[in-house]
């Protein structure tokens, strides 16, 4: 079976098909150099240009693969608004041209399932993290499409907490790759208090205010590492105490991250050692998988329609849907 994915949840264009759960073909463009003068994502910025990549994408992903397709995959939810009606009403178009089936996918679930792409399917029961700009959730993932959301930040995710802080230090959006490349040469760490919030569930502001007090105090950009590496730590021993709560919990085989902060080596390390004390497997795709991408929508609709989910043409977009 072949399924063509189409991601346009925010502000990234991709488009890619798998055969037979396997990736053969993949295109995508990033808004990262546009949004940079903003500071971050303008939605009706990102909206214009998946209206001006989308068509020339998928006219270069044909003019690689041939082949007919079986099914179309498109994001519809959660995401903005104006960039999941775009995706969803191109990837109409293609079904109803084609005369295929069409399915909605979960941008969370997505996530989740990039493992697929390079891996196999987790150890059920597992509990599935996912680390964005705009989300922080963890996700009880019990077997095929089965899911259960039972932890998750109240405001601020870790993502968009490591921007803000990256925008008050001069750094570009997105912030998160040059804050861990800076943290690789801390001689020492700033310490920055840690998550205090009972539960499963996680509130991050208090982190982002407590960074910014502590950034303005800062005299000499020869301490921006220790910063860095204390920003960093801050957040993720505090996701990382809020998994290990999980797993101790819970009867918990295995740890799949998902989402762009998932290819932080920090984070991983963290969330290594919480794995190895309790004898855990752990799954986290490759870096270019854990962005935002169209792969991981397509190989998430082939998961989906072999479990028999499949929709119509009165899709609709869903730019709050939980998982």
């Amino acid at each position: 079976m072949i399924v063509l994915g189409i991601e346009t949840s925010c502000d990234d264009t991709g488009i890619a098909i798998v055969k037979d759960g396997i990736l053969v073909c993949e295109v995508r463009a990033t808004q990262e150099e546009i949004h940079k003068k903003f500071g971050g994502v303008v939605p009706e910025v990102a909206s214009r240009e998946h209206f001006r990549t989308l068509l020339p994408l998928y006219d270069v992903i044909r003019e690689k693969f041939k082949e007919k397709i079986d099914a179309v995959a498109v994001t519809v939810g959660p995401g903005l608004p104006g960039s999941l009606s775009l995706g969803l009403c191109f990837a109409k178009t293609i079904a109803l041209c084609e005369g295929v089936r069409i399915v909605g996918v979960n941008h969370l679930e997505a996530h989740l399932l990039a493992c697929l792409l390079e891996n196999r399917y987790p150890k059920f029961p597992c509990l599935g993290v996912v680390i964005s700009g705009g989300h922080t959730e963890m996700i009880l993932w019990s077997g095929w499409g089965v899911y259960k959301r039972i932890g998750w930040t109240v405001d601020d995710a870790i993502g968009e907490v490591i921007d803000k802080i990256g925008r008050e230090m001069g750094i570009s959006y997105p912030a998160g790759s040059e804050i861990e490349r800076l943290s690789l040469s801390a001689k020492g760490e700033i310490k920055i208090s840690k998550l205090k919030m009972e539960g499963y569930m996680m509130s991050f502001s208090g982190i982002k205010t407590a960074a910014l007090r502590t950034f303005r105090k800062i005299t000499s950009k020869n301490d921006y590492p220790a910063f860095a590496l204390g920003l960093q730590n801050s957040l993720f021993s505090s996701l990382s105490s809020k998994i290990e709560r999980v797993v101790e919990d819970y009867y918990i085989k295995e740890i799949v991250l998902g989402g762009g902060v998932a290819a932080n080596n920090i984070l991983k390390g963290k969330v290594a050692k919480v794995c190895r004390k309790h004898n855990l497997g752990m799954m986290v795709p490759s870096p270019k998988f854990c962005a935002d991408n169209a792969a991981m929508v397509a190989v998430c609709g082939y998961d989906m329609i072999l479990r028999g989910v499949s929709d119509d043409l009165s899709l609709d977009y869903k730019s709050d849907w939980k998982i």
